[in-house]
């Protein structure tokens, strides 16, 4: 959940296509551009929770945003289906948009090793170390950017897992 990359969907570099963070393009890709929802906190109804989502200054901002919706179960119904392969689209475009920069760079030097993310919440994206040393987890993020910095040659030159991507439109 890192700021600082943008990355473009459609690819074309303009400020419509923008995206200010892969997390941001992930987080909007759970809902369709008209859903909206009833804030637990305030009471208020939140319209429109991609386009908020899109709108926000950093990736925990798109994160949180998405709650109200993910409390509320409106989320697409094969969301737990599709979300790795969301990731993994989001990733791809990620290093599309960011290859030459510190995301490309830390990535294309780890060639060879496993990428594995250790985390001390999510065993599904990550793995948690329950003693030293041993991790327990799926690491889907970790397989997926190890998949990704393998396909880098191709992503690069456009050439996407998932060209059509998974952001709903109305």
């Amino acid at each position: 959940m890192s700021g600082g990359f943008p990355l473009y969907f459609p690819v074309d570099r303009t400020l419509t296509n923008r995206w200010n963070s892969s997390e941001h393009l992930y987080q909007a890709s759970k809902y369709s551009p008209s859903v909206e929802c009833i804030s637990e906190e305030s009471g208020s109804t939140i319209t429109f929770i991609q386009k908020r989502i899109r709108n926000q200054a950093s990736p925990r901002g798109a994160k949180m945003t998405q709650k109200c919706g993910e409390k509320r179960g409106v989320i697409r119904y094969e969301w737990d289906e599709i979300k790795v392969d969301v990731m993994t689209w989001v990733i791809e475009l990620k290093l599309h948009a960011n290859y030459h920069s510190e995301f490309g760079r830390s990535l294309m030097s780890s060639k060879g090793k496993d990428i594995v993310e250790v985390s001390k919440k999510d065993d599904f994206w990550g793995t948690k170390e329950v003693s030293p040393g041993v991790l327990i987890g799926h690491n889907h993020l970790g397989r997926v950017l190890t998949n990704v910095r393998n396909r880098a040659s191709e992503i690069i030159k456009g050439n996407f897992s998932f060209p059509e991507g998974f952001l709903l439109t109305d």
